[in-house]
């Protein structure tokens, strides 16, 4: 009849794979509603633990058949349109927003990128049927977005420079070999300490070095470290416009965040 139907307020909208609901996004805090179509008087369903702040912390998988959502520290998979988990991820800290996921064209993978100034985490790879995480890039300064060809046998990665790069992926071998060094997360909370001790020693005086230190140290749960380096961080702050104060202000919010998400 061409007369238009509203169905909710939300954003992100895509369709479910048998084509009887629609999904959408919902904010402020990003969590995916489904509508049935074939309703008149159908109400918004939430989608069980699918949740987020930004739009891009709940993408569906490339046949529609799974949902991926993360927030505040956790990546977790779900059927769609049904809700039921299959698997998750607890990352090494609370990562409220500065992230985005996206899948593999496989459907298998899932690809976080790492697109604060804050984070740490770089690019990792989530095996969905391994349940396993893998951390395979990790610039010195890992702010960066990336895109997938269609065929998976290409990667469009843009860093922190500004400058995109185009990466030639061989689709044979394991994906995580292709993109080395490739480490667990165990590995990779090494070899960020390392990186940082080496900072520290070379100039013990910047306070924000303390504060990346400390939040490695949370993610290896060493809570007395992690304390002392936020003392140590504050002594070293001289001025309010200091940047380990807005460091430290940015990843105060984000475990108020995660334990908001808990309760």
């Amino acid at each position: 009849s061409g007369t238009a139907r509203k169905l909710a307020p939300g954003a992100a909208v895509g369709w479910s794979p048998d084509s009887k609901h629609v999904y959408f996004v919902v904010r402020p805090f990003g969590h995916l509603q489904s509508i049935a179509v074939d309703t008149p008087d159908a109400k918004p369903v939430p989608m069980t633990g699918c949740w987020g702040q930004n739009l891009n912390d709940c993408v569906l998988s490339p046949d529609r058949h799974l949902v991926a959502s993360g927030a505040t520290g956790q990546i977790r998979i779900q059927t769609f349109p049904e809700g039921q988990d299959v698997t998750d991820w607890q990352m090494p800290w609370p990562l409220g927003y500065g992230t985005q996921l996206q899948w593999h064209p496989n459907g298998k993978l899932i690809m976080l990128n790492a697109t604060s100034y804050y984070n740490q985490m770089g690019m990792c790879l989530f095996d969905i049927e391994r349940g396993q995480a893998t951390h395979v890039f990790n610039l010195s300064k890992p702010w960066c977005r990336a895109v997938w060809s269609p065929d998976g046998s290409q990667l469009v990665v843009d860093p922190y420079s500004g400058e995109p790069r185009l990466l030639e992926i061989d689709t044979e071998p394991l994906l995580s070999e292709s993109l080395s060094p490739a480490l667990d997360t165990a590995e990779f909370l090494d070899q960020l300490l390392e990186k940082w001790d080496e900072r520290i020693e070379a100039d013990p005086l910047t306070a924000e070095n303390y504060v990346s230190r400390a939040v490695v140290a949370l993610g290896a749960e060493d809570h007395h470290r992690a304390r002392q380096d936020i003392k140590h961080s504050i002594a070293c702050i001289q001025e309010p416009n200091d940047a380990a104060v807005h460091a430290i202000e940015h990843w105060s919010s984000q475990c108020l965040l995660a334990k908001q998400y808990a309760k």
